[in-house]
């Protein structure tokens, strides 16, 4: 949990948590959640790196789209040559279950 450090000359502080009030003096360090301290942002500092956001999703890649008729697909897999989709679907919905785009 990132940790949040009340600014020099702002005051005292008052935050719930876990149901109680807590007072949060100048200098004093609080390890919550930015959601926490709500409207009170402003007077906190974090201490510490930001925190690091989630790897992107790599691409599906050796996917396949195979008609079966009247607009209705499988999605192959290249690699074993089996359906990844449980009944066949129609054509936009087995590009988007391949991450493929038009």
């Amino acid at each position: 949990m990132p940790k949040y450090k009340l600014k020099d000359g702002v005051g005292t502080h008052y935050m719930r948590r876990s149901g109680l009030l807590v007072k949060v003096k100048q200098g004093e360090v609080v390890a919550c959640t930015q959601q926490e301290l709500g409207g009170a942002k402003d007077k906190f500092e974090r201490i510490g790196p930001e925190p690091e956001s989630p790897p992107l999703p790599k691409p599906i890649t050796g996917l396949r789209l195979v008609e079966r008729a009247g607009g209705w697909f499988d999605v192959i897999n290249e690699a074993t040559g089996e359906k990844i989709n449980d009944t066949a679907v129609r054509e936009d919905a087995a590009y988007a279950l391949a991450g493929l785009t038009k």
